[in-house]
């Protein structure tokens, strides 16, 4: 049996009626370090957990971070700007060639019509039936 000469931490977690739960086992060498020591490690530990899990499951808690968008390249201030323009942000992809092409496009070009984004406006004349003209729309956006 290889002899311990230092604190190891093992931790895991199981699931429970109540929620995943955390545990730990603290093991230490008796000759280099006091019970006493090594088990308010382990209360301090346990606190700044407990600690950091309460703050992290209010709703105010704070936003997401880069770590949590592996998809995209952004540091923290553009994600910040992102959470503000778009509340309630979960999640970034990044864009597909072809929208990566078409942004390339208008970024570049001094014309007062995006080629890539044509709008039709229709001017009726007459009695309208607004809600046939909903279904005619409904049925053309389904096909």
């Amino acid at each position: 049996m290889p002899v311990l000469s230092a604190l190891e931490v093992n931790s895991y977690v199981t699931d429970t009626a109540r929620g995943p739960r955390l545990d730990a086992t603290f093991t230490f060498p008796t000759g280099i370090l006091a019970k006493d020591d090594v088990q308010e490690l382990a209360e301090l530990w346990r606190t700044a957990l407990t600690a950091l899990a309460d703050h992290a499951t209010k709703p105010d808690a704070g936003g997401l971070t880069p770590s949590d968008l592996p998809l995209v390249s952004a540091d923290q201030g553009q994600i910040q700007e992102w959470e503000r323009v778009y509340p309630g942000l979960t999640g970034a992809w990044p864009l597909t060639p072809l929208q990566s092409g078409l942004l390339f496009h208008s970024k570049f070009t001094d014309a007062p019509v995006d080629a890539y984004q044509v709008q039709l406006v229709f001017h009726l004349s007459g009695q309208v039936d607004p809600e046939r003209m909903r279904t005619a729309g409904q049925a053309l956006l389904d096909r």
